[in-house]
Parts: structure tokens; sequence; C-alpha cells
């Protein structure tokens, strides 16, 4: 279960800033108020990414760019074990948060992996985008509405992806989760920033 809030020290609090600041040279970011706090924890606990996790703390969460589109801080632990003991590591990351035009069910887009192609051979069910070759190349995608789904993944939206290398996405109804593996940078946040709203504009384009 997603907690907040969250208790983060001053390196951490500085990082954050960093990161943020870096996002507002690109888009213009508010913060997202109190009273939707509560509702944007409920939306990242439905999330299956999050359910291996030992603990999960959203620090913060802005709309950035477009009211369909918000970036969101988290703090999260992992356990791991070394012989008989556990141990448990904290990472700081952010996420993108887009509001989707319908629901999508659930779905999963991910880096294809060599697993991925032999599953192929074996029978295994993915989907593909014929309209842009080198998004199905990059990516493996999953879902339990494939049509609903394909309706969602407009041309443009299959472009935006294409153009990413390392992104995972979850759908859960209305909703999608974007992240990347790896820390807060400044780099990293803008980047996802960029990607979050062309997204987040591309899928709310109607398909021929």
């Amino acid at each position: 279960m997603i907690q907040y809030p969250a208790f983060i020290d001053q390196e951490e609090d500085q990082r954050l800033k960093a990161a943020l600041a870096a996002v507002q040279v690109r888009h213009g970011v508010e913060r997202v108020p109190d009273a939707r706090i509560r509702p944007l924890v409920r939306i990242l606990d439905g999330f299956e990414v999050f359910r291996g996790c030992h603990a999960v703390w959203l620090v913060d969460a802005w709309d950035v760019g477009a009211p369909a589109a918000a970036l969101c801080a988290l703090q999260v632990d992992t356990e791991y074990s070394t012989g008989k003991h556990k141990h448990v590591s904290r990472d700081s990351t952010v996420v993108g948060l887009l509001r989707l035009p319908v629901d999508a069910g659930r779905a999963v887009i991910r880096p294809e992996t060599i697993s991925d192609k032999l599953a192929e051979l074996l029978g295994a069910r993915e989907i593909d985008f014929a309209e842009n070759p080198a998004f199905s190349r990059r990516y493996h995608v999953l879902a339990s509405d494939e049509p609903t789904f394909r309706r969602l993944l407009v041309p443009p939206a299959l472009t935006v992806l294409a153009g990413e290398r390392d992104l995972h996405l979850e759908f859960a109804g209305r909703n999608a989760l974007i992240h990347r593996p790896g820390e807060i940078t400044p780099e990293r946040a803008a980047a996802l920033a960029d990607v979050a709203v062309a997204l987040a504009g591309a899928l709310r384009q109607e398909k021929p």
C-alpha cells in the first residue's frame, strides 16, 4: 500500500528540487493540491508494479504541462536477503501518471527481451502494431482488452513510444503509469516529463 506523507532528509530534498527545476525549464509545473493527494495515492495503489515492494511512499506530486499528466516522486523500499539476513534498500524515483480518455483495462508495455521473443515462437500472445514496426520491435505489449487498447494507441502515441528505449508503462482502467528504472536525476526527470506530456497529448487524439 502506498503511504503518504514521506519524510526525506536534506540531501534528498535538494535532489528533488533540482529535478523539479529541470522539469520547469521545459514545462509548466503546479504542485498537486492537498485535496487530490489521497485520490492520487489510491490510483497509484492500483498498479501491479508496486505489489512486490516492501514499502512505497509518495513524496510529492505535480501537474506537468497538461491536465492529463502528472509527475510523482516516490521512495521505494525493496527487501533482499544475504544468507539468513534480510535487508531493505531504499531508492528514490519519479514516475509519470496519465489520465486516459477511455478505460484501457489492464495492459503493460515494456522493453522486449530475448525471453519475450522466444515465448512468441512458442505461441505466447503479444500485440503487434503493423503500422509502426519500430515500436513493435522495441516493446512487448500485453492487454486484457486488445480492441480498445489498439484504438487507444493512435499512431502519434506509437511514434512517441518508438523514440524511447527503456520505458515501462502499466495501464489500469483510466490511468497509466510511466517509469524508467533508476534514481532521480534532473535529466531523467525532465526526460520523463517530456514523454508524459507528449503521450498525454497523443492519446487524446481520435483514431481515424
